[in-house]
């Protein structure tokens, strides 16, 4: 508050001294005081009338409803809004959106097709910009299924563009800020990199390679658009440049279970990793039933998981996992597990505590949509999370990809069937119709809201676009 009579205070004298400028005052006026402050003053606006009011900046409250399909109304309440539709922009997720009423308390807007991805609310005032706390969630109306790169079922090596392309087993995949895919091709010991425009090149692997990677599985990307993948069968965590350089990050190359620094460190079958903001990666070492955490200079601790196969819930060691593999982390810090084993999701707090989320313990595996324990599956195991929070999960051996609302809401996106691995399939096309063969991970891109699924025994990258 004392900072901001300072503020005003100076304006006030600014502007005194502007009322001395030729050209700052109207010709007819003595140039008053209220409109030297108005100049000059935050948060202040000159009306027609030539007086001077102070002007708030706007507060968004909440919105309603928290999700919506195209066409929808969106229903945004709080203060200093303006009743002039055009004095006000909104935006969802960062896209200009029409608005259809306008009040000091109340916004109408309407839910534009290209909208297609959660986000953030956000109403501009006079050039005053109020963001929500929470996001919306865009519900498609369609979920279109293609195959982006690959052939159905016919494994292979080969670089390309659409069906002339060949992978062997993809398992990972990651995307960055342009769009461009990264995928641990499994049995061919490489990492391929996907272009927006769907041409595939490989960035590590082959003839003077060999031997360097063995079945990659999990893979994330840092700020500097380095890679960072589960080198599995090697056992070990490995760093790849923009440009292909590979080096060991963490781990010995000897199956073992040990924290430590760098090559100290021993991991059993690493499968998924992921990056928090302040830079630690996180670790599913599957072999090990943990959750490793490792600081950007390389060492390896133990996070959750007493190492002994189980489902418990709890503090760091008194939790335990079954073959974990799938990570995903949001902007709190707070980690999702696919519990593989156990066909569960689980939630792991910045400090420790282990709960779960959805799935049921006892039950084993399944195939049904439902909230919390009524919700079953078949060992998920790759996930991403989208701005809402909504997790995204490719579910293996039901062959589908299903979502989970912050609530716990758990429904399939596409894919269907009854569970089980010989209930496979390669169909392209809408939804539940579409069809898949042991699908591992998921990528989400942010730009265009369109997902990437390593869609692994059929032996392609496929596409969902929600609209």
């Amino acid at each position: 508050m004392r900072l901001q009579k300072l503020s005003q205070a100076l304006a006030l004298a600014l502007g005194v001294l502007a009322c001395h400028i030729p050209g700052i005052c109207k010709e007819d006026a003595d140039c008053p005081q209220e409109r030297a402050f108005c100049l000059f003053a935050e948060n202040a606006k000159e009306g027609d009338d030539g007086v001077c009011t102070h002007v708030e900046p706007p507060v968004i409250k909440s919105f309603h409803p928290l999700e919506a399909k195209f066409g929808e109304e969106l229903s945004i309440f709080g203060e200093n809004f303006s009743a002039v539709s055009s004095e006000n922009s909104v935006r969802l997720n960062n896209e200009l959106v029409e608005i259809r009423f306008a009040a000091e308390t109340e916004l109408r807007v309407v839910i534009p097709p290209t909208l297609r991805c959660a986000g953030f609310v956000s109403v501009t005032v006079r050039g005053e910009t109020a963001i929500s706390d929470v996001a919306f969630s865009y519900l498609p109306t369609t979920v279109t299924v293609s195959t982006f790169a690959g052939s159905c079922e016919k494994e292979g090596y080969a670089d390309g563009t659409g069906a002339e392309v060949r992978f062997s087993f993809p398992c990972g995949i990651a995307i960055n800020a342009e769009g461009t895919l990264y995928v641990t091709d499994r049995n061919s010991n490489r990492i391929r990199k996907l272009t927006s425009e769907g041409f595939v090149s490989t960035l590590v692997g082959g003839a003077g390679d060999a031997g360097l990677l063995s079945g990659p599985r999990g893979i994330t990307l840092d700020k500097e658009g380095n890679l960072y993948v589960a080198d599995t069968g090697n056992n070990r965590i490995r760093k790849v440049t923009p440009q292909g350089v590979v080096t060991t990050f963490v781990g010995s190359g000897k199956e073992g279970n040990a924290d430590g620094a760098g090559e100290a460190a021993q991991l059993r079958e690493p499968r998924g990793i992921t990056l928090d903001k302040e830079g630690n990666f996180y670790i599913a070492d599957m072999g090990n039933n943990r959750i490793c955490k490792v600081t950007p200079q390389g060492v390896v601790s133990t996070f959750a998981g007493s190492g002994a196969l189980g489902h418990a819930n709890g503090a760091r060691a008194d939790a335990s996992f079954n073959q974990p593999r799938g990570l995903a982390i949001d902007a709190a810090g707070t980690l999702y597990v696919a519990d593989t084993g156990n066909h569960l999701i689980r939630k792991l707090t910045s400090k420790g505590e282990v709960s779960t989320l959805v799935g049921h313990e006892q039950c084993g595996f399944g195939v049904a949509d439902g909230t919390g324990r009524a919700a079953w599956f078949n060992y998920p195991a790759g996930l991403t999370l989208d701005g809402a929070g909504n997790l995204y999960i490719a579910d293996i051996w039901n062959n589908r990809v299903r979502r989970m609302t912050p609530k716990g809401e758990v429904s399939t996106i596409a894919g269907s069937g009854p569970t089980g691995a010989e209930n496979h399939g390669y169909t392209d096309g809408l939804g539940e119709a579409a069809q898949f063969y042991g699908p591992n991970d998921i990528a989400l891109d942010l730009k265009t809201g369109n997902f990437y699924v390593a869609d692994t025994y059929n032996h392609c990258i496929r596409k969902i676009v929600l609209e």
